[in-house]
């Protein structure tokens, strides 16, 4: 018994110095990235409770996890989308209340989801990074998404486009593992494409880009596109698509199939709209505007401190990807400049086509423009007599645009548009629960924005949330009136 003991106390022993070093291990292989997600966690968690953002619309969904949490009642779709007859997928609705059930109905908690998923999203773009091009590109792109104004503000927005970069990058890893020739990943890639329709509409235009590829390798007569037609990735294909769409397609068949039906023809009727239905002047203005959108939301995606600094990166980066794109096509060679080149044109050609300059939108191009300026930065490096000059410069502006957030308050202020603090919210949320003293008040929005019906349902939220008592909808004897303007509060009674 004793020699037993004893045996099983060394080989223990050895399990455990075996697990040690393969934790070193790891971490020394990781060590450089574990860091980058690090200050990643910093960016997004600094002062959450006091600049996290929160509109309207955000308190949409979450007064439906709410109710689906304390009632039972299930949504089958989400808030309405630009167009008022569709809506957004339930899906939101369903990730954001296991987050409430978990901090005890905090709103706070739902920003520590959509920051958990953020997190996510910087290993995702290293391993795909790194399989698309090098490890360095890998880590280059974790970098500066890691530190990218615009990602970090939209983790600290708990919202249903929140997993989107991750979906995304996700859908481009399986993407291009499907076209090295593994099928199984057809399935994956469907799936993804209905949970990203679920959380936006807007992602639908990347089945363009999976029809792309698909329909170019059959026609190269590349072997793998024939093995979709088997039974089994046919099967689970189809339940890939159906399961996450469920709730819609419950919906549908009560609503005259809005969302899939009337969904599809509504988009080919975008798409051809342009080329019939608009005048050149009408044309180019919605160009011009889009321009200009484009140019500011870059300047906070890739480099907050300057806008013609980052135009001149992206700009740069974009350029030389599509410049050994160009020569990869005239050699017809499949490569992944080409692949990146495609997943970034499509839906940025369709958002030109859609002219609808939404911020909303943008996350699903975040993926691709970060590997990009990776490449891009990750090509100066690896020339001799530029690598230290740009490795200064990288550094440089890795400190300045980790700083720009914190020190402009994430942008809660004019003219950025991100709305009042979240603890300037609750400030004003206390003086209505205290005046009130549990009576019953209705809340009406007023100024602009107030037309649409979300306008208040963020601090009806939070009115629950602090007192269980909110504002009722029928005429009573007390009612508080709410303005947002220049980036503060007016309330009266």
């Amino acid at each position: 018994m004793q020699a037993f003991l004893q045996e099983y106390f060394l080989a223990t022993i050895k399990h455990i110095n075996k697990m040690h070093l393969n934790i070193v291990f790891l971490l020394k292989k990781y060590l450089l990235l574990i860091v980058i997600v690090c200050v990643g966690l910093f960016l997004r968690t600094y002062r959450i409770s006091d600049f996290m953002v929160f509109i309207g619309d955000q308190g949409w969904f979450y007064i439906s996890a709410r109710d689906f949490l304390t009632e039972g009642a299930v949504p089958l779709v989400g808030i309405t989308s630009s167009h008022t007859w569709l809506h957004q997928g339930p899906l939101w609705t369903y990730v954001l209340a296991i987050a409430l059930f978990v901090f005890n109905f905090n709103p706070i908690g739902g920003a520590y989801l959509s920051i958990l998923l953020d997190l996510m999203v910087i290993f995702v773009l290293y391993k795909l990074a790194r399989e698309l091009f090098s490890k360095n590109v890998g880590l280059i792109a974790a970098c500066i998404y890691a530190i990218s104004p615009l990602a970090v503000i939209h983790a600290r927005m708990p919202y249903h486009t929140s997993p989107i970069p991750l979906l995304v990058s996700l859908f481009l890893l399986a993407l291009y593992r499907l076209k090295k020739g593994n099928v199984y990943y057809f399935p994956v890639v469907i799936f993804l494409l209905s949970l990203l329709y679920n959380f936006e509409l807007a992602t639908f235009i990347l089945v363009f880009v999976l029809v792309f590829f698909v329909g170019h390798d059959l026609i190269a007569r590349k072997s793998w596109v024939s093995k979709l037609l088997e039974k089994e990735i046919v099967l689970l294909s189809i339940i890939a698509f159906i399961v996450p769409m469920i709730p819609i397609l419950i919906y549908d068949f009560n609503n005259g199939f809005k969302q899939t039906v009337i969904f599809l023809f509504w988009i080919l009727y975008s798409v051809l709209k342009p080329l019939f239905f608009h005048s050149p002047e009408t044309f180019l203005s919605g160009l011009n505007s889009m321009v200009h959108f484009i140019y500011e939301y870059n300047k906070r995606f890739i480099f907050l401190p300057n806008g013609f600094v980052a135009l001149t990166i992206s700009l740069y980066s974009i350029f030389y990807i599509f410049f050994k794109m160009y020569k990869d096509l005239r050699e017809k060679k499949s490569t992944p400049y080409i692949f990146i080149s495609f997943c970034f044109l499509v839906p940025l050609v369709g958002l030109f086509v859609n002219k609808t300059p939404s911020e909303a939108y943008l996350p699903m191009l975040f993926p691709m423009l970060t590997i990009m300026v990776g490449v891009g930065i990750d090509k100066l490096l690896s020339v001799n007599k530029l690598s230290v000059i740009v490795s200064i410069l990288f550094v440089l502006f890795i400190l300045a645009n980790s700083n720009s957030l914190p020190s402009k308050k994430y942008l809660m202020s004019e003219p950025y548009g991100y709305g009042v603090p979240f603890s300037e919210r609750l400030r004003v949320v206390e003086i209505i629960v205290t005046a009130a003293d549990n009576k019953k008040y209705q809340l009406i929005g007023m100024g602009e924005g107030s037309k649409f019906e979300s306008f208040t349902m963020n601090y009806q939220y939070l009115l629950w949330w602090k007192s269980r008592n909110e504002p009722v909808k029928e005429m009573v004897d007390t009612t508080y009136y709410i303005e947002e303007k220049n980036g503060t509060i007016l309330l009266s009674e």
